[in-house]
């Protein structure tokens, strides 16, 4: 890994979407290894990536990088619903790139996978083969599908600056004694935390992913990560002030999920998101849930018919304010008022 690499300074980086998309369930939207992929769902991915592009993409064009996007995604199937969910998420990531240029280079879309090693050996892998083909890059960032950022990244000059060369200071900041991004990359460290966000200077990818790559065991993939690097050169460490969480749906947390009502209310007003309010989130429940074929991913724990089905939404909100928790996280968390709700929908009605 030593030497520099061609293109490390060459402005265009690659930006990495990866893992499962169309997760954002409306509640009961924390279970290890859920997959939604409903409407409800589909709505709140594109507002998601609508945010990916206003957030990450636009302000390191408007910086003056090229920007390639390389979208590694699990599969919602083969139905007509599902193609019509994977081109609209493509479109997104291209949309206002310009008129004779496409942002998206990468398309991939997996059937899911058993452990989070395999689909991460299976990213590294897609990307390797891509830097194959001769491209470089002189940083290449991986953002999980569910992963926003509250606030777009902003461009600001350093006493560190290479001439011709924006210095993108919240890409990520970390709690190090660099003043940005870029000088920290210079000092040959890649910073990650979990599979949310990694972030690995260009001349380093090949060698840091082909461990990744070619390891068979299930384990760590974080461990494969690491496995040709001097431990010196990896910081796991969470990107501060940067506002970033892990959002899966408007009631309810996840790791790193930060607070739900307020993630829902950005992409409601800014990008196209669905409703936080808690009667159309009971509606979709019942639409989604209990009077419609589900995919499979979420069992009906309050009964076999549709009502009794649609009471255990209120029940689940119920056990939660009592309790001040949920079955899996606090559903309280977070800044909504549940002292002005509205009265409650007690009719499940279907479409």
């Amino acid at each position: 890994m030593s030497g520099s690499a061609k293109g490390f300074n060459s402005k265009r980086m690659a930006i990495i979407f990866w893992k499962a998309p169309f997760r954002a369930s409306r509640i009961r939207n924390t279970k290890v290894g859920y997959k939604d992929c409903s409407a409800g769902a589909a709505k709140a991915q594109l507002a998601l990536s609508r945010s990916h592009v206003e957030h990450l993409l636009k302000p390191l064009e408007a910086a003056g990088f090229a920007v390639d996007v390389l979208l590694l995604a699990q599969s919602c199937g083969n139905s007509t619903a599902a193609a019509k969910m994977h081109e609209d998420l493509v479109n997104v990531y291209n949309s206002g790139s310009g008129k004779n240029k496409k942002r998206v280079v990468e398309v991939l879309f997996y059937a899911p996978m058993a452990e989070q090693f395999l689909s991460s050996k299976l990213g590294a892998e897609t990307v390797l083969e891509h830097l194959r083909s001769g491209v470089a890059y002189e940083s290449l960032l991986f953002w999980r599908f569910d992963e926003m950022s509250h606030l777009p990244l902003h461009n600001i000059e350093t006493h560190h600056e290479i001439a011709g060369e924006p210095a993108i200071e919240s890409l990520p900041f970390v709690d190090q004694p660099w003043d940005s991004y870029r000088d920290f990359a210079r000092q040959y460290a890649a910073v990650y935390l979990e599979d949310n966000v990694v972030s690995i200077p260009g001349w380093a990818a090949p060698c840091m992913l082909y461990p990744l790559a070619s390891r068979d065991s299930v384990g760590m993939w974080a461990d494969s990560l690491t496995l040709n690097t001097d431990s010196k050169l990896i910081i796991p460490s969470p990107f501060v002030d940067m506002g970033v969480v892990i959002y899966r749906g408007p009631l309810g947390c996840t790791f790193w999920g930060g607070d739900s009502y307020q993630a829902c209310e950005l992409l409601r007003h800014s990008f196209g998101g669905d409703s936080c309010e808690i009667n159309v989130l009971a509606q979709e429940e019942c639409n989604d849930v209990c009077t419609a074929e589900h995919n499979g991913s979420v069992h009906d724990h309050g009964g076999s018919t549709s009502e009794s089905c649609f009471r255990s939404f209120w029940n689940i909100l119920d056990d939660a304010i009592r309790q001040d928790h949920g079955a899996d996280h606090d559903l309280l968390t977070g800044s909504r008022d549940w002292s002005t709700q509205p009265p409650r929908q007690t009719t499940c009605a279907a479409r």
